[in-house]
C-alpha cells in the first residue's frame, strides 16, 4: 500500500455514516545512470472510504473500509517481461522500485470489516487487504524511501493489491501489543491484472502468516518485532531448485526525543531461506523537525545483501560479483493547504546489480525523486 505518514493531507467528504477521501499521488524520479531513459514518472488516484455500521445501528458493528486505486498518466515507462525496466539501474531495493508501472490500470485494494472488542483491547480486521498495512509501518515519513525488501519474500505483492485475509491485534496494555495474520499469497492478481475483482479461493499459491509484538515508548516512538512464514512454492533461478516455507524476521524502531527536533530510526531483516534472493537488509536514519525553513530533514545509511546464490547469478549475467548495494538517502518535505512536496536524493555507492540484466553495470548512481501528493476532497 502507499502508505502516507506525516506529509499526507487527509480531508473527506462526511455523509452520515459515510466518509469518503480522494487523493492524488505523484512520483517523479531522475536517475544518473538507467537502462532506458534517465527520467520516469508514476501517479494514480486513490479512493478511500468508510462506512461506520454503528452509525447505521445502535449496536457496535465495526466499519466496512473500501480503498479503490486508479492510474493516472505517465505510467507507460516499464517493460513487462523485466527487459530494460527504469528500476533496474538505480539500484537493487531503490527508490526507483516503485517505477515499477507494470501495475493494473485500477485495483480494488481494500475491502474489510474493521471491529473492535473487548473494550478496544482488541482489534479484528477481515477480508481483502494488505499485510503491509500492520507489520510494515512507516517510519521513514517518505513512502518512496521505505521500500522494505522483506516485502517479496513475504509474498506481499504492491501497495495497492488486496488478499484476502484475516488479522488481530490485542493491546495489553497502553504500551505492549501483540498482532498477528493470515494472508492469502496470489501473485496470479499481479500476472493477470486481475484488478482485485477475482475473490475465489482456488489460486493455491499458498499462505503467509505473520507474528508480531510491539512497545509503545511515547506517542510517536515504539519498538516492534515479527516472524513471517510464506508458505507457496517458488523457484531458485539458478539451480532450478524448487521450494517453500520462506521465513524471516524484522525488528524496527522510531525514537523521537521529548522536548527536541530530534528523531532517531533503524531496521533490521534476516530471511533465512538460503533460496531467496534477498538475504538481509538493515539501515538507520535520522529526522531532524523543523530544520530547514522550519521544515524536517531526514537522512538514513542502509545496505542490503543477497544470498551467495544469486550473486552467483548475478556474476554469470553481468559480470558483477557484488553482494552488497550500499546507500544514503536524504529527504524532506513542504505543505501548502491540502498539497505536500516530498523531495529527496538516494545516493548508491555500490549496487548489486541484480535487477540489472541487459546493460552495463552500474557501480554508482544518483536518483533525485519528488513525491506529491494532493487531497482532492
Amino acid at each position: 500500500m502507499f502508505t502516507f505518514t506525516s506529509f499526507q493531507i487527509w480531508a473527506g467528504i462526511q455523509t452520515g455514516p459515510l466518509n469518503t477521501s480522494l487523493n492524488y499521488a505523484d512520483l517523479a524520479l531522475y536517475s544518473k545512470e538507467n537502462t532506458t531513459k534517465n527520467f520516469t514518472n508514476m501517479n494514480m488516484f486513490i479512493l478511500n472510504s468508510t462506512l461506520d455500521l454503528d452509525k447505521l445501528n445502535e449496536h457496535d458493528l465495526g466499519e466496512i473500509k473500501l480503498q479503490f486505486t486508479m492510474k493516472g498518466f505517465g505510467n507507460q515507462d516499464q517493460d513487462p517481461y523485466y527487459q530494460n525496466m527504469w528500476m533496474s539501474g538505480t539500484g537493487s531495493w531503490s527508490a526507483g522500485f516503485l517505477a515499477s508501472n507494470e501495475l493494473a490500470d485500477y485495483q480494488l485494494a481494500q475491502i474489510s470489516w474493521d471491529k473492535s472488542w473487548l473494550n478496544d483491547s482488541l482489534d479484528t480486521v477481515m477480508g481483502r487487504t494488505n499485510p503491509r498495512k500492520y507489520f510494515l509501518y512507516n517510519y521513514c515519513q517518505n513512502f518512496a524511501l521505505c521500500i522494505d525488501p522483506i516485502k517479496g519474500a513475504m509474498g506481499a505483492a504492491g501497495f495497492n493489491y488486496g488478499y484476502w485475509s484475516a488479522y488481530a491485534k490485542y493491546h495489553m496494555n497502553d504500551k505492549l501489543y501483540l498482532h498477528s495474520g493470515i494472508f492469502e499469497v496470489n501473485t496470479d492478481d499481479w500476472l493477470n491484472q486481475k484488478h482485485g475483482l477475482d475473490f475465489s479461493f482456488h489460486h493455491e499459491k499458498g499462505w503467509l502468516t505473520v507474528f508480531g509484538a510491539g512497545y509503545n515508548i511515547n506517542d510517536k516512538s515504539k519498538i516492534e518485532a515479527f516472524y513471517f512464514n510464506n508458505s507457496s512454492i517458488n523457484k531458485n533461478a539458478l539451480t532450478g531448485e524448487r521450494y517453500k516455507n520462506t521465513d524471516g524476521f524484522n525488528i524496527r524502531m522510531n525514537y523521537d526525543f521529548v522536548d527536541k527536533p530530534l528523531g532517531v530510526f533503524a531496521n533490521y531483516s534476516h530471511i533465512t531461506e538460503n533460496n531467496y534472493p534477498l538475504k538481509g537488509t538493515w539501515e538507520t536514519g535520522i529526522h531532524c523537525y523543523d530544520c530547514v525553513f522550519n521544515h524536517r530533514i531526514s537522512a538514513k545509511f542502509g545496505q542490503t545483501e543477497l544470498h551467495p546464490y544469486y550473486t552467483i547469478l548475478t556474476q554469470q549475467a553481468n559480470g558483477v560479483n557484488q553482494a552488497k548495494t550500499t546507500y544514503l538517502s536524504v529527504d524532506t518535505s513542504f505543505k501548502y493547504k491540502k498539497l505536500s512536496v516530498a523531495p529527496f536524493i538516494q545516493y548508491f555507492f555500490s549496487s548489486d546489480n541484480f535487477w540489472l540484466s541487459t546493460e552495463k553495470p552500474i557501480d554508482q548512481n544518483l536518483v533525485v525523486g519528488m513525491a506529491v501528493s494532493l487531497s482532492l476532497f
